[in-house]
């Protein structure tokens, strides 16, 4: 992940592929190439992702991650959804966007 760390969201997404095509049951390459994918405002392709890794390692962070860009993308019904989710696993700040 140290690429998206540097901003080389592209190469990250490229070597985040090699990742999943080794280990296809790898949560955290999922999440972390839906990371570099939602930094690319390539958001569908995130939401791909992180309900890759969902599916796989349910995590409040992948939760919280998938709600942001489902907001981006206009799912606010979906993105409430996640943000709920990400709430009852422990994501605290996700309170901050469920609708009352």
């Amino acid at each position: 992940l140290s690429l998206s760390n540097l901003g080389r969201y592209r190469e990250a997404v490229a070597d985040l592929d090699r990742a999943v095509e080794i280990d296809r049951l790898y949560a955290d390459a999922y999440h972390n190439r839906g990371v570099a994918h939602a930094n690319l405002a390539e958001y569908e392709k995130a939401i791909e992702d992180f309900t890759a890794s969902l599916d796989i390692e349910p995590s409040g962070g992948a939760y919280m991650n998938l709600a942001m860009a489902q907001r981006m993308s206009g799912r606010d019904k979906e993105a409430q959804e996640s943000f709920s989710a990400a709430w009852r696993l422990g994501v605290r700040e996700a309170g901050q966007y469920l609708r009352k």
